[in-house]
C-alpha cells in the first residue's frame, strides 16, 4: 500500500501504518503470512517455531503465541506482530494465510525452520489440529476434538489443552468425568477469534498429573461427535509401519514416490513420543520387490524424532509387490507389504548419457581441505558485564539491545534524531565485526559507528550506511583496540516508524589456530 496503489487496489496487504493508525478504514484488508517469526528458537520450546525432535512443550507454547495473534495481540513476545493488520481482531480482514504448512530447510540458514503445522515429512504436529478447529462444523469439516497432549510429564500434563470446534468438551481422566467446557465459556478467553467462527482452545485444570488414559468428546446439539483418546507410554517394545499413501494405490511408473512413517510402540501400540529433547532410536530400513529406497541403496539407517521416522520409497516401471522391512536393537521389527499397479503412461524414450551413481562421489582435493581449514569464524563477545546508555537521556532503559536476546525488543521513546547509544565493554577489545538485529523487517536504518578507547578520541568506523531491516548478517569493523563504541542512529524510512532493536552483537578477532 502506497501512494500509487491506494486508490487503485480494492483489498490491501495489511493495511496498518507503521505507526499503528489505519490509512483505509473503508477497504478490506489481507495479510499473507502470520503466525511465525525469523528469530524463534525451536530448541528453547517457548516460541512460535515447535519441532517433534524436542517434547510437546513446544508445540503447546506455539499454540499460545498463535492463539495470541489471532486474537489480535501486536507485542512480539506475546506471539503477534505490529502490521498483521489485526487479523481476526479486524473487522475489515477479508483472508490471512498461516506461514507455514509444513517446515522446511532453505539454503540461507543452517537450521531447519520449524513454523509449520506439520513437519517437513507431512505428519501432523499439533497446531494443525488448531487450525482445524478454526472452522465450524459443516458437511465437508465434521466434528473434531484433539488432546495435545502426550500425557507423559507430570510438569505439563496438570493442565490439558484441547482444540475442537464443536459446542462444548467433555475430559476423562482414567474413566472418570474431570469437566465439561462449552465453546461459549471459552469466548471469553479470544473473543475475536470466536466472533470470527473460531474456536479458542480449552484448558482443563487437572490439579496434578495421572499416569493412565486421557479422553476428550466433541459434543454438537448434546450429543458426541467426535472422540480422542491418548494413552500415557510405557516401555518401548516394538517398531509399526505406516504408509502415507492417503488410501491412493501407486502406480508402477518408475516415478511415483510414497511416504513411510515407521513408529516405535510400546506393547499397547502408543507412540514412544520425546518426553525431553532430542531424544531417539535408531532402526535399519529395508525395501525389496518393485520398489527401492530413496536417497540410499539397499538398507538406510534412520533416527527417529519423537518416536517417528521417514522414508521415501520409488516404485519400479514393473508392477508387482513391495516389502519394507524395519529392525532396532531390543525392538520388535516390523514388515509391511503392498501392490503397485500396472502404469498406463506412455513414456519418452530415454536419451544417451551417463549412468549416474550416488556412490561416485568425488572427495575433496587436499588444497581444499587445507584452505577451508583456516578460515576461523570471528568470537562472540559476552556483553553481560557491558554498560549501553542513550546519550542525552540516561534514564531510558536500553539494556535489552545487548542481552543476547532476540525475543525482547527495545524501542526509543524519542522520535527525534540522532539517537545516540553508547556501549562500555570495561576494557578493550580487538573487535573485528558487529551485528544488528533490527525491531522491524519492513524498516531502513541509517546509521553510523564510533569507537574509542579512552572515549576522548574518536575513530569513525561506519558511516551513513541505510540497512534494511532484514539484513542481519555480520559488518565489518576494523579497530585494534575499543572499549567504547557508539551505534549513531539518523533516520528512518518510513519516517512514522519509531526505532527498534533487538540486539546488538560485537565480534572479536579469534585467536589464531
Amino acid at each position: 500500500m502506497n501512494s500509487r496503489s491506494k486508490d487503485t487496489y480494492d483489498v490491501l496487504y495489511k493495511v496498518v501504518n507503521p505507526d499503528g493508525t489505519d490509512p483505509m478504514p473503508n477497504s478490506p484488508s489481507f495479510t499473507r503470512e502470520w503466525g511465525d517469526a525469523w528469530f524463534s528458537d525451536a530448541s528453547k520450546e517457548n516460541s512460535l517455531r515447535a519441532s517433534r525432535i524436542y517434547s510437546a512443550k513446544g508445540m503447546i507454547n506455539q499454540a499460545r503465541l498463535r492463539q495470541n495473534a489471532l486474537n489480535g495481540e501486536t507485542s512480539e513476545e506475546k506471539g503477534g506482530y505490529w502490521d498483521h493488520a489485526g487479523l481476526d481482531a479486524n473487522p475489515r480482514m477479508g483472508g490471512y494465510f498461516l506461514w507455514s504448512f509444513n517446515d522446511y530447510t532453505r539454503g540461507s540458514d543452517a537450521i531447519t525452520a520449524f513454523s509449520g503445522v506439520v513437519d517437513i515429512d507431512r505428519y501432523p504436529k499439533f497446531g494443525y489440529y488448531q487450525m482445524q478447529s478454526m472452522q465450524r462444523p459443516n458437511k465437508s469439516n465434521p466434528g473434531m476434538v484433539f488432546i495435545a497432549s502426550y500425557n507423559n510429564r507430570p510438569d505439563l500434563d496438570s493442565n490439558i489443552m484441547v482444540f475442537s470446534n464443536c459446542d462444548a468438551v467433555k475430559l476423562y481422566r482414567n474413566g472418570r468425568f474431570v469437566q465439561e467446557i462449552t465453546r461459549e465459556a471459552q469466548a471469553k478467553t479470544a473473543p475475536h477469534i470466536f466472533s470470527k467462527g473460531g474456536s479458542p482452545y480449552y484448558i482443563f485444570r487437572l490439579g496434578g498429573y495421572q499416569f493412565g488414559t486421557l479422553k476428550a468428546e466433541g459434543l454438537i446439539n448434546g450429543k458426541v461427535v467426535a472422540v480422542h483418546q491418548v494413552q500415557s507410554p510405557e516401555k518401548a517394545a516394538r517398531l509399526a509401519i505406516e504408509l502415507g499413501d492417503q488410501g491412493i494405490p501407486a502406480v508402477a511408473d518408475g516415478s511415483e514416490m510414497i511416504s513411510v512413517y515407521l513408529k516405535v510402540l510400546d506393547k499397547k501400540g502408543t507412540l514412544i513420543a520425546n518426553k525431553m529433547g532430542l531424544e531417539y532410536f535408531d532402526m535399519e530400513l529395508e525395501v525389496s520387490g518393485e520398489g527401492s529406497l530413496i536417497g540410499a541403496p539397499g538398507t538406510q539407517v534412520l533416527r527417529t524424532e519423537g518416536g517417528l521416522a521417514y522414508a521415501l520409497i520409488r516404485t519400479s516401471k514393473k508392477a508387482g509387490k513391495i516389502t519394507i522391512t524395519a529392525k532396532a536393537k531390543n525392538l520388535k521389527s516390523a514388515s509391511l507389504s503392498f501392490n503397485t499397479l500396472p502404469s498406463t503412461a506412455i513414456f519418452v524414450p530415454d536419451g544417451k548419457h551417463a549412468v549416474w551413481s550416488n556412490t561416485n562421489v568425488q572427495a575433496p582435493s587436499t588444497k581444499a581441505l587445507i584452505a577451508t581449514a583456516g578460515i576461523v569464524a570471528p568470537q562472540k563477545l559476552d556483553l553481560k558485564n557491558a554498560l549501553i546508555s542513550i546519550m542525552d537521556d540516561p534514564s531510558e532503559l536500553v539494556s535489552q539491545v545487548i542481552d543476547d536476546n532476540l525475543n525482547t525488543v527495545w524501542q526509543t521513546k524519542n522520535t527525534a534524531f540522532p539517537i545516540v547509544l553508547m556501549i562500555d565493554l570495561k576494557q578493550a577489545y580487538p573487535l573485528s565485526d558487529y551485528q544488528i538485529f533490527w525491531g522491524k523487517d519492513s524498516d531502513w536504518y541509517t546509521h553510523s559507528i564510533m569507537v574509542s578507547e579512552d572515549q576522548l578520541n574518536w575513530i569513525s568506523q561506519i558511516e551513513n550506511s541505510e540497512i534494511s531491516g532484514q539484513d542481519y548478517g555480520l559488518k565489518k569493523l576494523k579497530s585494534s583496540k575499543v572499549r567504547y563504541l557508539k551505534l549513531i542512529i539518523s533516520a528512518i524510512r518510513p519516517e512514522k516508524s519509531r526505532v527498534a532493536i533487538r540486539d546488538m552483537l560485537l565480534y572479536t578477532k579469534p585467536n589464531k589456530p
